[in-house]
């Protein structure tokens, strides 16, 4: 089976970020940094991140929500033989 230039490129990009990765930890154990700094400052940037990319589906989500049609061509106001009142 043949791997896609696209698979081959994730594949190098996760890589490098890897290797970037560590050689961050080692220059900031270098610096000084504990174990537990560590650990705080990868938590603290995957939190940041984790919270980047839930309010980005948000609100990419509203808009499409917004600008496309609904399924079928129904709408979504009340079918109750009872009107409102």
């Amino acid at each position: 089976m043949r791997e896609s230039p696209e698979t081959a490129a994730l594949v190098g990009a996760v890589a490098a970020s890897r290797f970037q990765r560590v050689r961050e930890a080692v220059l900031l154990r270098t610096l000084g940094a504990t174990r537990g700094q560590l650990l705080r400052i990868l938590l603290a940037e995957y939190a940041s991140l984790g919270v980047l990319a839930a309010a980005t589906a948000i609100l990419l989500s509203a808009a499409a929500a917004w600008a496309l049609p609904p399924a079928g061509g129904k709408s979504y106001q009340s079918t109750s033989p009872v009107p409102d009142q």
